[in-house]
């Protein structure tokens, strides 16, 4: 697809929509507007890229983020802090999710913080026998932090059968996890 963008430079994107949706919005919080494409939508995620407006060159370019090349997945700004929040809801009305923080450098995102809520999964090696077991009953919850270029550290992590994380406010102890030291 193409998207002439205000400057009356053409913008190339590959999209999943007939008619992807393109918004003028800061999301690098440069007070200058950027160019936001939601390029996939489906029943609880929607993929956004981004094409952010760079001063040295006078021109839109393409915004790369690590760990996904795919688009950020159902984005929020937080200008406040300089992040860029991506949430994707994988099933259980949201129990099971991935909650990613992005910080800025340059015109490029980087993964700074991550939080993943799945079912438990354990990996078993017998000789030459792999198995994987997964448990869809218990819950395993982790947030990382992945500042350090070399090593990436859990910051919090639990082990929970799904029914005890209902009656237990698990959302908010991995959010605070999540945010510990940012905000």
């Amino acid at each position: 697809s193409q998207y002439t963008a205000p400057n009356g430079q053409a913008i190339y994107f590959t999209a999943d929509l007939e008619n992807p949706y393109i918004t003028l919005e800061d999301v690098n919080f440069d007070g200058l507007d950027d160019i936001v494409i939601l390029t996939v939508s489906g029943a609880s995620n929607g993929w956004y890229k981004f094409f952010v407006y760079d001063t040295v060159k006078q021109a839109y370019v393409y915004v790369h983020q690590s760990g996904d090349d795919a688009g950020l997945v159902n984005y929020e700004t937080y200008p406040e802090y300089g992040l860029i929040g991506a949430r994707a809801s994988n099933g259980n009305a949201g129990l099971l999710h991935v909650w990613n923080l992005y910080r800025w450098e340059g015109t490029d995102l980087r993964l700074i913080r991550s939080a993943v809520s799945d079912e438990w999964a354990e990996d078993i090696f017998e000789g030459q026998t792999y198995t994987n077991i997964i448990h869809g009953d218990t819950l395993r919850v982790t947030v990382r932090d992945h500042t350090d270029m070399q090593d990436e550290s859990v910051l919090w992590e639990i082990v929970i059968p799904k029914a005890d994380a209902e009656h237990r406010d698990i959302y908010s102890e991995e959010m605070n996890a999540l945010w510990q030291g940012l905000k």
